[in-house]
């Protein structure tokens, strides 16, 4: 229509609106499972191996590597982590983590292998506190059974 020799093309199209109106209006939260949080440019590369091995067992973990500490606890606060990784000069020489539950605020130090067991307590303490609601309306007795 538009002048010149043949072209061979494929077209396709799928209507965005239509799409965009599928989805919906609401996006479901996403919890973060673990803040890291380096303390100083000499842990951020252990920060990313922490990171990693959580993310390797499907956990959500970001790192927060910028800005003072204070603020970067409240930014993982706010992004509703569950657990703050903290590594420092102490942790670095120690080899180990301090961990910091973001909902009682206690701390504690463990080392890396001990750090998987802590983040699923933590996501079944969480489920817990979600569901609480839920878990009244159980008739007497019925949260007992299975166990």
């Amino acid at each position: 229509d538009m002048g010149g020799p043949d072209t061979a093309a494929v077209g396709w199209a799928a209507g965005v609106e239509r799409l965009a109106m599928l989805v919906g209006d609401t996006v479901p939260e996403q919890r973060l499972d673990v803040a890291v949080v380096p303390m100083d440019a000499s842990a951020i590369n252990r920060a990313q191996v922490v990171a990693r091995a959580l993310r390797g067992q499907w956990n959500s973990v970001e790192i927060f590597a910028t800005g003072k500490v204070k603020k970067r606890l409240s930014r993982a606060n706010d992004a509703g982590a569950l657990l703050a990784v903290i590594i420092g000069e102490d942790e670095l020489a120690a080899g180990d983590l301090t961990v910091k539950d973001m909902h009682s605020g206690e701390q504690q130090r463990l080392s890396l292998d001990d750090l998987p067991d802590t983040v699923a307590q933590a996501q079944n303490a969480q489920w817990l506190r979600d569901n609480e609601d839920s878990l009244a309306d159980l008739p007497d007795g019925l949260e007992n059974e299975g166990s």
